[in-house]
């Protein structure tokens, strides 16, 4: 858990300040809207990744798709020939 957490320790936060900080949230946010919260921010990181893929990236994983679309199609071609 150290090893997790020792990034935090650059900004001057041990675990006992993160418990602290956690049972604060907790405290204002409540038991119910915790998920909803949780789940929101897992959102907004899950968007952020994505946009800041590069055009390259996506360029890429549009070409594989197309590759496997291609070859698809070809050994359907061929199943219905033979």
């Amino acid at each position: 858990m150290l090893k997790l957490l020792g990034g935090l320790a650059i900004i001057g936060l041990g675990p006992t300040e993160l418990i602290i900080i956690l049972l604060i949230i907790f405290l204002i946010f409540g038991a119910t809207q915790l998920p909803k919260l949780s789940r929101a921010l897992g959102e907004s990181m899950h968007e952020l990744r994505r946009g800041l893929k590069t055009p390259e990236d996506e360029e890429e994983k549009d070409k594989a798709e197309d590759s496997a679309k291609k070859a698809a199609k070809k050994k359907d071609e061929t199943e219905k020939e033979g």
